[in-house]
């Protein structure tokens, strides 16, 4: 119950990032960056809602030891991110 609340909290502060930022899109880019930037947008949404939705699924079936692999992950990525920072 918990992770579904705090899902629902990080929406409204999704929403007002869009309303801040958004404009600024529109006043300095071009027709080829709001296509990118919408692709980008929709492409980000469907990966947020997508691995949303697969928490949500380990948490409801394992509770607290669906946490594992969720670590594991950040753990990975985290290692990932350091490397390629590494070599530029």
């Amino acid at each position: 119950m918990a992770a579904r609340f705090s899902f629902l909290l990080a929406t409204p502060i999704i929403l007002a990032a869009g309303v801040l930022e958004v404009p600024k899109l529109l006043e300095f880019g071009t027709a080829r960056t709001l296509g990118v930037a919408l692709f980008g947008g929709v492409v980000a949404g469907l990966a947020a809602y997508g691995s949303t939705a697969l928490l949500m699924l380990l948490f409801r079936r394992r509770e607290v030891e669906a946490l594992g692999p969720f670590g594991y992950y950040c753990v990975g990525a985290g290692l990932i991110v350091l490397l390629l920072l590494l070599v530029r």
